[in-house]
């Protein structure tokens, strides 16, 4: 009923399809606004963040009591998990991401950014080989410049942790190759930043 009412005052025809797909555009379209909206959190001070926390929570709360496609409440669990993540709340990143687990070869285009949140996981558990070799398929198998930047800048920096600074320096290096074929302004510096360091590291003050 709500679409022939439609159909007539708008002169056209509309569909029940039409109508699902406008409502998966507003979805997808309220996922990306939590995803720029994280992204902006990073660049603030820290007294301006928890308000925003509360915001996004909020809208997350609201999404998944809508109805969704499984491949929305995919994506949207995934931006929940790396939400979990970056606030700290591990415990309930890690439970999201093992009920995650179970569905993602489903999903192949979104198999890249739980890669990147399972390599998170193993670093949680202390797990480092796994959390490589997480980040090294990512690295090998994306055509995604931005999942191969963060695949080899994190490597980069495990490998730094773990005290192996010729390693961390190499993907360090392809993580600034990887940027300036397409570059991104908010991630320049840190990635300069990075590189120099681990030249400072290996006493390589002529690259530096």
């Amino acid at each position: 009923p709500i679409c022939e009412s439609w159909s007539v005052y708008l002169g056209i025809k509309i569909t029940t399809k039409d109508v699902a797909m406008m409502m998966a555009q507003m979805k997808d379209t309220r996922i990306k606004f939590i995803q720029n909206k994280l992204n902006d959190l990073k660049e603030k001070p820290s007294f301006l963040i928890d308000n925003d926390i509360q915001e996004v929570y909020k809208i997350y709360n609201e999404l998944q009591s809508e109805t969704l496609w499984p491949k929305e409440r995919f994506v949207l669990d995934l931006n929940r998990a790396n939400l979990f993540y970056d606030v700290g709340n591990y415990k309930r990143f890690i439970e999201l991401l093992d009920t995650l687990s179970i569905d993602v070869k489903k999903y192949p285009k979104q198999e890249s950014f739980y890669g990147i949140l399972k390599a998170f996981y193993f670093e949680i558990k202390n797990e480092w080989s796994n959390a490589k070799i997480e980040l090294e398929n990512i690295y090998e198998s994306t055509n995604k410049y931005h999942y191969k930047f963060q695949a080899s800048n994190n490597i980069a920096r495990i490998e730094r942790f773990l005290g192996n600074e010729v390693s961390a320096k190499s993907y360090y290096e392809k993580a600034y190759e990887i940027l300036k074929q397409k570059p991104n302004a908010k991630y320049f510096p840190i990635v300069i930043h990075n590189l120099l360091i681990a030249y400072a590291r290996s006493k390589k003050t002529q690259e530096a």
